[in-house]
């Protein structure tokens, strides 16, 4: 640095001689450029000291960081997850997926076998539904289905008779083949309890029954046949009372039935042969406990060779005989009706106007008779329906409204009538055979007015039926007891028994399965039970199909759980290992930004002291340069008027800042000049 002038003292500036001033100026501008040098070189050495801590610094920029993320690792080194721990982790992730995986595989199938075998048991349930419906239109009609029933399989027992008493109890009279020779037995069915007791015949088995009637007292009376194999026909009539049975008529012949009139008066009646060309008619009169007498008045108007068919009691007191009349010639019969007036008085009524239909049913005798109300025309007279017959064709079927005139119902009817009867609950119900010579086939008809009919037909066990039913009871609930060679039946009707379905009342019911009922039920029954056992089957599969489901969905909803909880830790442990190396991201980042800050502030440091310096140069360069061109005038005439202090003054470097760029030396010497004019145009 150069040495600042010598202060001047008091007011005193002398005029320094010319050689001494020329010595002096040329020492100070020696002085003057020596300073320059020297600043100039500590200038090149601060340029110097810029671009090493440019450098410096970058390299810092570069290095540091990495410096401090090795010192950082090494200081951290037993808070750092192993490498092979993370290869595991993401091993371990790879596993419990490939197990879900596998897991939801398993669980689709079971899944998808629990479907299949709902769908199944829903099919299942559809076609028992389907079922169901059709059997309840099979067997909700009225007399659609029939159920055997008896005290014994009819292998072992044949039911020839049985009527509806007084008390609404059920008897009737059979054969007990269990033991031979065969034992005739009585039985009573009520309440649906059976009861059976022996029948006192001293006949041997030869015995068939044709007739039961109740008397007012109580008692029963029985009528039988007996003779038939060896050709002596009797007829026997035997009476049931609290003293057991007593036989109380035997005849030669053979009775067709017995009636009680609404009076309380008792007919039997039925043929007697004569001889091999000969038959009369017989009917007598039971009253009280004597002997039974014939009633001669009435036998006193049928014709010979003749015989008694049916008895019908009208309401208005008028009994009216039927019968037939075989004509000498064998070719035909015809009929002939006897009344008797409420007076008892007995006439033949054949010549009475009006009968219908007279020579096409003249030769058709009613041998059954029915007579009930017609359920749809309760206003209306009761209707008499009868099996009629020549006992050369077919039976048929025939009404009246008063027993005199006949005509053929209406609608399908059968071609031979076996059986009738009349129900307070179905109306007239009748049994018999339709077709050819060839093919025929039972049925029963049903008709609630007893003119228009419709037919039934049934099968036994799935097979159809190859005869008749001969015998028809109504019994109080309004259904049928029938017999036949197929076996004793009881008829019942299917019942709307609201939500409860037709297999639990199948189930329930008396009965297993129908043992008649419209064709194809036997089929359906077999289907509807091959379903049921399908649904009981598919069931207990379903419900192990849903426990083994829920246990795969559990283990499923475990292990989704475990992997949830698995990728929770996972993505913590990435989260905080993102948090650590954003920590090392924002430390090296800072780390840069303060090397490059403190690099900014030490280089602008430098740089002011450079542009100090430089200027401080060229500062004593252009004063050394000034007073070198001051030393040289001979003159000094650049000298005049300048005092020492104004030299001083413009020598000192107290003007030179840091904030300003350097000026060059030609300008410091241009100033110095001006100034040294100025002062010299002054003086």
């Amino acid at each position: 640095m150069p040495s600042d002038p010598p202060e001047t003292k008091g007011d005193a500036d002398p005029k320094p001689s010319s050689q001494v001033t020329r010595s002096v100026i040329r020492s100070m501008a020696e002085e003057c450029n020596d300073t320059a040098q020297h600043n100039h070189r500590l200038a090149q050495n601060q340029f110097q000291t810029i671009w090493l801590l440019l450098m410096g610094g970058l390299a810092l920029v570069l290095v540091l960081p990495f410096i401090i993320q090795k010192l950082d690792d090494f200081l951290s080194e037993g808070r750092k997850l192993d490498p092979a721990i993370i290869e595991d982790a993401k091993t371990v992730d790879e596993s419990l997926k490939d197990i879900q995986t596998n897991q939801n595989a398993d669980r689709e199938t079971v899944t998808s076998r629990l479907s299949e075998l709902t769908t199944q048991r829903n099919q299942a349930v559809s076609t028992v539904e389907e079922l169901e419906a059709d059997l309840r239109r099979t067997l909700a009609p009225p007399l659609s289905t029939w159920e055997e029933v008896g005290p014994y399989g009819y292998d072992k027992i044949e039911v020839q008779l049985h009527r509806r008493l007084a008390d609404d109890t059920l008897a009737g009279m059979a054969w007990d083949m269990n033991s031979s020779p065969g034992q005739a037995v009585f039985v009573e069915w009520s309440n649906g309890i059976f009861e059976t007791s022996p029948f006192p015949n001293t006949f041997s088995d030869d015995v068939t029954f044709a007739a039961m009637t109740q008397l007012p007292s109580g008692a029963l009376l029985v009528g039988s046949n007996s003779g038939f194999k060896s050709g002596n026909p009797k007829f026997h009539i035997t009476r049931r009372d609290r003293d057991g049975w007593q036989e109380i008529y035997t005849a030669p012949g053979t009775l067709v039935d017995i009636k009680t009139t609404e009076t309380g008066e008792v007919f039997a009646f039925g043929s007697s042969k004569v001889s091999e060309t000969q038959t009369e008619p017989v009917l007598i009169q039971v009253v009280g406990l004597g002997q039974p007498k014939p009633v001669q008045d009435a036998l006193n108007l049928i014709p010979t060779d003749s015989m008694i068919t049916s008895v019908l009691d009208r309401a208005d007191g008028t009994l009216i005989v039927y019968g037939l009349t075989m004509t000498p010639a064998g070719t035909g019969n015809t009929r002939f009706t006897l009344s008797r007036s409420p007076t008892a008085v007995w006439a033949s009524v054949d010549i009475v106007p009006g009968f219908e239909n007279r020579a096409q049913l003249s030769d058709q005798s009613p041998k059954e008779l029915v007579i009930g109300q017609p359920l749809d025309a309760p206003e209306s007279p009761p209707r008499i329906l009868a099996i009629t017959s020549n006992f050369q064709s077919p039976n048929r079927l025939l009404s009246s409204v008063d027993g005199l005139t006949w005509q053929r119902p209406q609608g399908e009817t059968p071609t031979e009538v076996s059986a009738l009867t009349y129900s307070e609950r179905y109306g007239f119900v009748a049994a018999g055979m339709v077709g050819t010579r060839e093919q025929k086939s039972p049925r029963i008809w049903l008709s609630r007015s007893g003119t228009s009919w419709t037919a039934l037909s049934f099968e036994q066990y799935g097979s159809g039926l190859d005869s008749p039913f001969t015998q028809f009871t109504s019994l109080p609930s309004g259904e049928i007891f029938t017999s036949g060679r197929q076996g004793n039946f009881l008829s019942f009707q299917l019942e709307d028994q609201g939500d409860k379905s037709l297999s639990a009342q199948l189930e329930q019911n008396r009965f297993n399965s129908p043992d008649l009922s419209p064709p194809g039920t036997a089929d359906t029954l077999r289907e509807l039970e091959n379903q049921l056992r399908d649904i009981e089957t598919v069931s207990p599969l379903i419900d192990d199909q849903q426990k083994i489901v829920a246990r795969a969905s559990a283990y499923s909803k475990t292990l989704e759980d475990s992997i949830n909880k698995y990728d929770e830790v996972r993505a913590a442990l990435d989260q905080s290992l993102r948090s650590n190396e954003l920590t090392r991201q924002i430390t090296q980042t800072a780390t840069r930004v303060a090397v490059i800050g403190m690099l900014i502030y030490l280089v602008q440091i430098v740089v002011n002291r450079y542009r100090y310096l430089q200027r401080l140069a060229s500062f004593h360069q252009a004063r050394g340069q000034a007073l070198q061109i001051l030393a040289d005038q001979e003159d000094q005439s650049l000298l005049k008027g300048i005092t020492i202090s104004d030299l001083a003054a413009l020598l000192s470097p107290d003007s030179i800042g840091f904030d300003s760029a350097p000026e060059a030396p030609t300008q410091q010497m241009v100033a110095l000049l001006q100034a040294g004019i100025r002062a010299g145009n002054k003086s």
